[in-house]
């Protein structure tokens, strides 16, 4: 007798991405953020925004100067403000049958 099972993912948790930014707010301080997106907001502007992101402020300090933010949601300390550096970005997409792939955006290896 199995110690738990596996369901199939619910209706309203397929067809959709979902994006974790992990960003440096104060010298090895990470915040962690996951947004997830219909299939139709990731492909309108979403996806913009996270190639921006990833091409112009994913450097050392880059975060501190970045105008992006109103589409996709930045790690933000409540006491320093935005975090500095982005650490990661990660995004997965989850299909219609419930399977699980990677996103790789343009540049990505």
């Amino acid at each position: 007798m199995s110690k738990y099972t596996l369901s199939k993912p619910r209706k309203e948790a397929q067809d959709c991405f979902m994006v974790t930014i992990v960003a440096d707010s104060n010298d090895a301080d990470y915040i962690t953020t996951t947004q997830t997106y219909s299939s139709k907001e990731f492909n309108g502007v979403i996806v913009d925004e996270l190639i921006q992101l990833k091409n112009n402020y994913s450097g050392s300090h880059q975060l501190e100067d970045c105008p992006l933010g109103e589409y996709i949601d930045i790690p933000f300390n409540g006491y320093d403000g935005f975090c500095h550096s982005l650490e990661s970005l990660t995004i997965t997409y989850v299909d219609e049958d419930g399977y699980t792939w990677d996103v790789n955006l343009r540049g990505d290896v």
